[in-house]
């Protein structure tokens, strides 16, 4: 475990024009009182970096065991902390869609867990990520139920509840990566390459071959049947005591501690060392950024 204690100031005079921002909210804990802090990333000009050295810096990202990074796991997210988003979703967006998953897996955006990378419940396709050192999917949303959701955009979700009901949060955590720029970001990337027709997702169960995700290499071989994504990513076999009906569920204490678990094990000073390097990365690269 990383032992830089969590520092509440923001990261100055980096390159690339990065800023630092964002906080836990306050929850009913002390620790949930502190601060994580990670990058908020400007919209950048890439033309200078040609596709095959974008294709070579992000290939070497998911692996790199330079200073901060040798302390994350292969395909953890938290790597990408200082990478501009452009640089990921023009990577993917080159291909057709039937080759995103693909190309997400291969550069560490989308997680290989126990051999499996996504899942598909109820007219909802299922990407899985690591942040953090925790296992946390994306579903896209069928209906925008709720009213702070809309319909065929990607949000993180932490589990499936009794009776189906997918575990997640109230207010706008939906929108907001649940405060916490690493799932945000990683909104924003999957908003932006898997975004085929909605219609796609009500695909009958004998039409489902023709669903893009499907069509990606192996892309059964790495499905996780729905009934097997609690066990796959949480390590439980069951979690129906959560359950939105029941006023006692304790889902918003178990949300709390896989983000605060996130928080702990690598804090701001962590994080900052991981935007410098990459920053470094990027300037040997020949990357330049939007002036």
């Amino acid at each position: 475990m990383h032992t830089h204690p969590p520092v509440a100031q923001s990261v100055e005079q980096l390159p690339f024009k990065e800023t630092v921002a964002g906080s836990i909210p306050a929850g009913r804990t002390n620790r949930l009182q502190k601060k994580y802090i990670m990058e908020k990333l400007q919209t950048p000009e890439s033309n200078n970096f040609p596709p095959e050295k974008r294709t070579e810096f992000l290939l070497n990202t998911k692996i790199n065991k330079e200073g901060a990074l040798a302390e994350l796991e292969e395909g953890d997210f938290l790597r990408y902390a200082g990478v501009p988003s452009e640089l990921i979703t023009e990577e993917i967006n080159q291909l057709p869609m039937i080759e995103h998953l693909d190309k997400a897996r291969d550069i560490g955006v989308v997680a290989t867990i126990k051999d499996a990378s996504w899942s598909y419940m109820d007219n909802r396709p299922v990407l899985f990520t690591k942040v953090g050192g925790q296992n946390v999917p994306f579903y896209r949303s069928s209906e925008g139920t709720g009213g702070n959701k809309t319909a065929g955009k990607w949000y993180p979700f932490f589990g499936i509840g009794a009776q189906g009901w997918i575990i997640k949060g109230k207010g706008d955590d939906h929108e907001t990566g649940y405060h916490n720029p690493a799932l945000n970001k990683l909104q924003g990337i999957f908003n932006e390459t898997f975004n085929w027709e909605h219609e796609l997702d009500f695909l009958k169960t004998e039409e489902f071959t023709k669903h893009p995700l499907t069509q990606n290499k192996d892309a059964m071989k790495l499905f996780c049947p729905p009934a097997f994504l609690d066990l796959t990513l949480f390590g439980k076999k069951d979690l129906s005591e959560f359950d939105i009906e029941n006023y006692r569920s304790k889902h918003k204490e178990w949300i709390e501690d896989i983000l605060n678990t996130m928080y702990e094990k690598y804090p701001q000073e962590f994080i900052d060392e991981v935007i410098k390097l990459n920053t470094e990365r990027l300037a040997k690269s020949g990357y330049l950024p939007k002036k």
